[in-house]
Parts: structure tokens; C-alpha cells; sequence
């Protein structure tokens, strides 16, 4: 995904950059542990970090992609609610 953002190579037929934002910066935030283990408690603190460092860092967007087998419900799902 980073590199479909970020990407400042420009084609070589238009000159146009391949990336939809290759001005930007990344700031990664790591939630899980080595072997790519998490809880929902984990995943909060790192949005709750990226929110408390929002203007430090500038960020604007935040991207987030997970894969596991549903724990509950989606409206009792803490990263689900609003």
C-alpha cells in the first residue's frame, strides 16, 4: 500500500507520477508483536497514539488492514463501533 501511495518515480511515456501522493510521509506504527500477534486493546493504543500525535506528524490519513477469524459480532466489535 505504501508504495502505491508514496511512489515518486515518474513515468518515463508522461512523466507523471506513478503514486498518488509521492510528496507525503510515512509514519508506521507497529500494534503487533514479532511473530504478528495482537488484541483489539493493542490496535486501539496505536490509533490512539496516531491521534494523540496527529499534528506532530501531520497525519491525515491513517490505513489500516487486519485478517482474523471474527471474535464477535460487527456492532460489539470495538474497532467496528463509532
Amino acid at each position: 500500500m505504501a508504495s502505491l501511495v508514496l511512489s515518486s518515480y515518474r513515468s518515463a511515456g508522461t512523466g507523471l507520477y506513478n503514486g498518488i501522493a509521492p510528496g507525503s510521509n510515512l509514519v508506521a506504527i507497529k500494534a503487533f508483536n514479532a511473530q504478528g500477534l495482537g488484541t483489539y486493546a493493542d490496535v486501539i493504543r496505536g490509533i490512539d497514539w496516531a491521534v494523540a500525535h496527529q499534528a506532530a506528524y501531520n497525519i491525515r490519513v491513517m490505513n489500516l488492514s487486519f485478517s482474523a477469524l471474527p471474535q464477535s459480532y460487527y456492532w460489539e466489535d470495538p474497532l467496528t463501533r463509532r
